[in-house]
């Protein structure tokens, strides 16, 4: 078992934990809906533990936590009736995007 270390850390984990729990299908909405027009969603994990929801971030921001992508749903999970829109897949794609930044994040801290 790894222990995690730093409240910077912490903090993040919780940010994500909150968004995954809380507000992960509504990210994916909107994200599916912007992906029409070429655009997307991403979420900026805070080390306080909050988190923002962002439209097309921009490249001259420097966030001062991480900030993932919201992966869209594909067209075969999408339904207009949201209630039957397939999240699973999605999910399971943001999930492994935030596992691989933190295996990523805990090998660089391990190389200092």
């Amino acid at each position: 078992m790894m222990v995690i270390q730093g409240s910077w850390l912490a903090g993040i984990i919780e940010a994500y934990q909150v968004f995954r729990a809380e507000l992960i299908e509504d990210g994916i909405i909107k994200s599916t809906k912007a992906s029409w027009e070429g655009r997307g969603y991403s979420v900026e994990l805070l080390p306080s533990g909050d988190f923002n929801i962002i439209y097309q971030v921009g490249n001259l921001y420097v966030s001062p936590g991480v900030i993932l992508k919201i992966p869209p749903c594909s067209d075969s999970d999408w339904n207009e009736n949201e209630n039957l829109i397939f999240f699973d897949n999605a999910i399971e794609n943001f999930d492994l995007n935030f596992e691989e930044w933190k295996s990523d994040y805990l090998e660089f801290e391990s190389l200092k």
